[in-house]
């Protein structure tokens, strides 16, 4: 029986989610799109909780034919420049903001 591996890139659109075995092959791959919310002329938000329900939802497409035991190791990258507001207890408390080139311009722009 195999062993495999399990990566999920939350990206800007969506979480890819890919199972590999441990000899590299590709096993099988999953997209899951989440919202972008615009606002106030360039603002881009996501809710993070959308994130994790993509994880969710990637992670039962990838398991559904193995044996959830035989992964040996589950990793992420995800975007950057993302600021995520949370409480005492850590649940998310608005949209997180994305602070991406737009935002380096204009700061960089108005402290010239």
């Amino acid at each position: 029986m195999g062993k495999y591996l399990l990566a999920h890139d939350l990206g800007t659109s969506g979480n890819k989610a890919t199972l590999f075995s441990t000899e590299g092959q590709l096993i099988a791959s999953c997209t899951y799109n989440y919202d972008v919310y615009y606002s106030n002329n360039n603002w881009a938000e996501q809710n993070p909780n959308d994130w994790w329900q993509a994880v969710i939802a990637t992670t039962k497409t990838l398991i559904k034919n193995i044996n959830p035991k035989d992964i040996l190791a589950v990793s992420f990258s995800g975007q950057m420049m993302g600021c995520v507001c949370v409480d005492k207890k850590t649940r998310t408390t608005k949209k997180c903001y994305y602070l991406g080139r737009y935002a380096c311009y204009k700061t960089n722009s108005t402290n010239s």
